[in-house]
């Protein structure tokens, strides 16, 4: 039970590659390993772990045998992503009141899940710091900032056609705490209207 708390802990920290290197090392500093540099086989000391992250983004942990090199190895491989919409750059427009952002799909995605369901943001942002240097931070929004909105079965003829869903067919997040139909249908009729019009306008 334990073990599968801590990995579920693990998992909601590293919601992208960078956000998991960076959460790795502690716990492998738990487990007696020792971040260095680059591995050295002068100096490496029999039965001890070792770990080295690259650029932030991976990561390779060994443990020193105790037998000589000749006699053999192990090695697990594994990734740090996930496929996921990533966000492209200059992303944000606007249409008919809302806010968007363009986003390109990264992995094999099974897109269906994606629709209609609260998404954040997280990643790794450069920034120009103080004295023209650049500095790379971690970000996550930790809370629903975005939806991408399904249509209904009647108005959707793409979906409603064909069997699967094409790469272009994903369409763009929606900023917001909710969705369009919830916002506008509960608070702001004629904005539900306009926003109506204008997607028909768009089928035209």
């Amino acid at each position: 039970m334990a073990e599968t708390t801590e990995l579920l802990r693990f998992l909601g920290e590293a919601v992208t590659p960078f956000h998991a290197v960076e959460a790795m090392p502690q716990r492998l500093s738990a487990a007696g390993f020792i971040q260095a540099e680059q591995f050295d086989g002068a100096d490496l000391v029999p039965g001890q772990g070792y770990f080295v992250t690259r650029q932030g983004s991976s990561l390779i942990a060994m443990r020193a045998g105790q037998a000589a090199p000749a006699v053999g190895l192990r090695l697990v491989g594994t990734h740090t992503d996930s496929p996921n919409l990533s966000i492209r750059p200059n992303p944000v427009s606007g249409r008919d009141g809302r806010v968007q952002l363009g986003v390109d799909v990264y992995g094999g995605a099974l897109l269906n899940p994606w629709f209609d369901r609260d998404l954040g943001v997280a990643g790794r942002v450069t920034l120009l710091a103080d004295g023209d240097e650049l500095e790379s931070v971690l970000f996550d929004t930790n809370r629903p900032v975005a939806v991408v909105p399904s249509l209904a079965i009647h108005i959707g003829p793409i979906t409603a056609t064909e069997t699967g869903i094409a790469t272009t067919d994903i369409g763009v997040p929606t900023l917001g705490m909710h969705s369009m139909r919830e916002l506008a249908c509960a608070a702001d009729v004629p904005q539900m209207i306009s926003l109506i019009e204008a997607f028909y306008r768009r089928l035209a």
